[in-house]
């Protein structure tokens, strides 16, 4: 591994397909994946990260979509 490697991007990598499930049901999902970069996506990142309640229903999402 290069010295000054920056570990961000292995951090938040390793949180593709986690699931962090609360005991009440809610439950946050991350799906985190390298993709070839482009005007739209230029860092080579695409991400998607929602929060769901205990009947699947979608409260918040925050993703790289255009």
């Amino acid at each position: 591994m290069a010295k000054n490697r920056d570990t961000t991007l292995d951090f938040l990598l390793a949180l593709d397909g986690y699931i962090y499930m609360e005991d009440d049901g809610h439950r946050a999902k991350f799906e985190v994946r390298l993709v070839e970069p482009s005007s739209e996506i230029p860092h080579g990142i695409r991400y998607n990260c929602t929060y769901h309640d205990k009947y699947n229903n979608r409260l918040i999402g925050f993703d790289n979509a255009h």
